[in-house]
């Protein structure tokens, strides 16, 4: 989730009179409720956290949506849409199917172990051609 998204987030709970408590209970970080009061914005301290303690956003979602947050709920799924789309953005269609840029397999020329090129009429190879 990037800061703009996390701070959205944090304005919807706002704007809906959910404390910031109440989303830390649903996603099981009560006991840290104490730590994030003393921030100058515990609402965005808890999703940080939350974050990094490596929850999950359908975990999130989850919560916002027992919470009542169908707006909350909303923005993420945009957030993960637009996401998707910016990663499928990044792949190149191949002909073998899309693959990223870096994926793309790399062709390698295989000359006959005697470096000569056959000619179909049989006749010897131009020598500037070995």
């Amino acid at each position: 989730m990037d800061i703009e998204t996390l701070g959205k987030l944090c304005e919807i709970l706002a704007q809906q009179a959910v404390c910031w408590t109440q989303l830390a209970e649903k996603l099981g970080m009560l006991t840290l409720a104490h730590l994030y009061q003393k921030c100058p914005s515990p609402c965005k301290s808890l999703l940080e956290n939350y974050q990094l303690g490596g929850g999950q956003v359908e975990g999130l979602v989850e919560a916002l949506q027992s919470l009542g947050l169908n707006e909350g709920v909303r923005l993420l799924r945009q957030t993960e849409l637009r996401d998707k789309t910016q990663i499928t953005d990044s792949t190149v269609d191949s002909g073998f199917g899309s693959q990223s840029i870096e994926e793309q397999p790399q062709v390698e020329r295989v000359l006959p172990e005697d470096h000569t090129i056959a000619h179909r009429s049989g006749a010897a190879p131009h020598p500037l051609l070995l």
